[in-house]
């Protein structure tokens, strides 16, 4: 087995996991994108886990990404059948546990030490990690303090200054876009229709866009972020493909052009450029939708548990920075963009009101 030396703070939360055992059968990890929470998994946890392993992930490419580390795990897709006895489970992007594929491997191994990694262990729906079964949270540094110490790049994040949360037609993201000075973006397009629109307008304003959507097949989607990766294409635009498990540290452009009340997918797509990298200072998030003006700052300091709820933010700002969905909706034609820098809100409240709007029979109706 390869050896890895980890960081300080990967050896503690492996160090904390393992001792967790003793008292826990499931156990959540939980630590930003961009702690190495796969290294942390892989070259960590892994050598001190007793008998065999298996890694559970709902993604092709977080599976490639497993398996490429050559360790000894056997890795499955949670859509498929889990078979073989294993005295260890891992689960890739733990927060999507409570879905029902997951919830029956829980079932099948019902005996065995489960370890859920993620970045958010918290869902919209509410639904707590502590149903399925997780009596304890292993809590990790979180965005801010990995990014005070230098693991992490410092994002800027601008919202319109109407704080309006439309998402922007293609055109008007596009011509906001182009006044960006940026290495490699990705963005978040309010549909898959959408992301082929930008897509073709950037391409024809001079800068080489693609769009990945579900239905590109395996082998056209490998080729786009090959070419991504290697500079022949500068954007990459889509709706939900690259939410989680994305890896390209030179990223320094986020464009978020659609609006969503869920947290937890909202700091896994500011996620994709939190990474460091060489010759990368900080990564610009265009929130165009004004998703902050909802969920406030990723350096809140977040309060939650088992229970699978937000309680409350505490509101911090970098130290670098104090110095200076349905198809019916309307579009924002595009307007000036201020920086953000939200103040402390009643998360708790806020969410609750929010989930209650979204089980609503009127809501439904609405969206049907």
């Amino acid at each position: 087995m390869t050896t890895f030396r980890l960081k300080d703070y990967q050896e503690k939360i492996v160090t904390e996991t393992i001792s967790a055992f003793d008292l826990h059968q499931k156990v959540v990890v939980a630590c930003p994108t961009g702690s190495g929470k796969t290294v942390i998994a892989l070259h960590g946890l892994l050598p001190n886990l007793q008998g065999s392993t298996a890694w559970i992930t709902h993604r092709k490419e977080l599976a490639k990404q497993v398996r490429d580390y050559r360790q000894s795990v056997d890795v499955f897709m949670a859509q498929s059948a889990v078979s073989g006895y294993y005295k260890n489970i891992i689960i890739d992007e733990g927060h999507h546990v409570a879905a029902a594929q997951y919830r029956k491997i829980l079932a099948d191994y019902s005996r065995s030490k489960i370890i859920a990694l993620t970045a958010t262990p918290y869902r919209l729906d509410g639904v707590g990690l502590g149903s399925c079964g997780f009596s304890k949270i292993i809590h990790g540094p979180d965005i801010f303090e990995l990014t005070e110490n230098g693991t992490l790049c410092p994002v800027r994040v601008f919202i319109p200054r109407s704080e309006k949360t439309f998402a922007w037609s293609p055109m008007a993201a596009s011509e906001r876009i182009t006044e960006v000075s940026f290495n490699k973006g990705i963005v978040y397009c309010r549909s898959v229709k959408e992301a082929a629109e930008l897509a073709q307008i950037l391409t024809e304003k001079g800068i080489r866009a693609a769009s990945i959507d579900g239905a590109t097949n395996q082998k056209s989607r490998e080729t786009l972020f090959d070419e991504f990766v290697n500079g022949d294409i500068k954007i990459l635009c889509n709706h939900t493909i690259f939410t989680e498990g994305t890896d390209v540290p030179c990223v320094d452009l986020v464009v978020l052009n659609r609006y969503t009340h869920s947290r937890c997918l909202w700091k896994q797509m500011i996620g994709r450029g939190t990474r460091k990298a060489q010759g990368k200072s900080v990564c610009t998030i265009l929130d165009l939708s004004g998703n902050g003006v909802f969920h406030g700052s990723i350096y809140d300091r977040e309060i939650y548990d088992l229970n699978g709820k937000v309680d409350s933010t505490e509101s911090r700002v970098i130290s670098e920075f104090t110095k200076n969905e349905t198809e019916n909706y309307e579009h924002n034609e595009g307007e000036e963009l201020k920086e953000w820098k939200p103040q402390p809100k009643p998360i708790s409240i806020i969410e609750s009101l929010r989930r209650l709007k979204l089980r609503s029979p009127l809501h439904r109706l609405k969206t049907a």
